[in-house]
């Protein structure tokens, strides 16, 4: 929930006088209000713009949400689904989550499914199991062929903290994941990994060596043209495919 149209303004211009295509690919989610200014904004450009959010509903009387169809009107293809901060401060479920996926998955539009634990599920111990949860839970009776799935891993205790989770850590979660994604998709069906909890430019070149880190889903340090771009030319560097 930041920004005022002169700041998208802004961010646009910088991004489409400096950003280059090469490998990695870059999503914008603003925010609703915004969404068809930025899709405007960057019409002859590569990068694409998705939502932050959407609803579990078709249309109807619900005061305030947006459905699927109200983003294809705009031409958007792209929809973070079950982001922390959705999950945490306003208690969506994994049901909700499963729910927004099946709306979004029937209409084709490509879905960013965020999952984590919080602090108290790593000390305890169980960060695998509520990741195995989430998943199963989220993933549910869907099929997603006909969409492009990524999965962002959000450690809930690393957000807005300046300070990711440690290299280990990261490494051990993401591989876990990996492995759980294997009971749902084929070997030919690669659905690429973000990692996503106080990435900037200073840290994100070690957390792109990871193996399998394939992108980032980036919150504070998008919010600055220049921190973004700086950690979009470290992935071409590396040649990591997602943003």
């Amino acid at each position: 929930m930041n920004q005022s149209i002169d700041n998208c303004n802004e961010f646009a211009n910088y991004m489409n006088e400096n950003f280059k295509y090469n490998f990695s690919e870059m999503i914008i989610c603003p925010s609703y209000i915004h969404l068809n200014l930025m899709n405007k904004l960057f019409t002859h450009s590569k990068i694409k713009i998705g939502s932050q959010n959407i609803s579990e509903y078709v249309n109807g009387a619900f005061t305030g949400e947006i459905s699927p169809e109200m983003l294809i009107d705009l031409n958007i293809n792209w929809s973070i689904v079950g982001h922390s901060e959705r999950r945490q401060i306003f208690n969506e479920s994994d049901k909700i989550v499963n729910a927004k996926l099946t709306n979004i998955v029937k209409n084709r539009i490509n879905p960013i499914l965020c999952i984590g634990e919080t602090l108290e599920n790593r000390q305890s111990g169980n960060t695998n199991s509520i990741l195995k949860m989430q998943l199963e839970k989220a993933l549910n009776s869907i099929d997603f062929s006909d969409v492009n799935l990524l999965i962002a891993y959000e450690p809930v205790w690393a957000i807005g903290t300046s300070v990711p989770a440690e290299l280990n850590i990261i490494s051990e979660t993401h591989d876990e994941i990996r492995k759980l994604l294997t009971q749902y998709f084929s070997n030919d069906c690669f659905v690429p990994l973000l990692y996503g909890g106080s990435v900037n430019p200073e840290n994100c070149y070690d957390i792109l060596n990871i193996e399998n880190v394939n992108g980032f889903l980036i919150g504070g340090a998008s919010l600055n043209p220049q921190k973004f771009l700086n950690v979009y030319k470290q992935m071409n560097k590396i040649g990591v495919k997602s943003l």
